[in-house]
């Protein structure tokens, strides 16, 4: 969460986040990518997620993140598909 914050803060709008370690979200880290979503677009950005494991984007699904976030099966399969304004 605060790294998210410290991104957003300094101006970084575009994210893209590595789930490849990642095994657990809470609620709470739900609610931390939303809120970092948010900050984003309303700032001409985006959050887009990369490398996540099955478990997890099935999660995802089930909550229809997969219709809110850019997702990829890895984050150099993310970065060849970002365009720069």
């Amino acid at each position: 969460e605060q790294a998210l914050e410290e991104e957003l803060q300094q101006g970084h709008f575009r994210l893209l986040i590595s789930f490849a370690h990642v095994t657990y979200i809470s609620s709470s880290g739900l609610k931390v990518l939303v809120t970092a979503w948010r900050k984003a677009r309303d700032n001409k950005g985006d959050v887009i997620l990369a490398a996540l494991q099955p478990r997890i984007l099935e999660v995802f699904e089930m909550i229809g993140f997969d219709m809110m976030f850019n997702i990829y099966d890895s984050p150099e399969a993310a970065l060849a598909d970002m365009h720069y304004e």
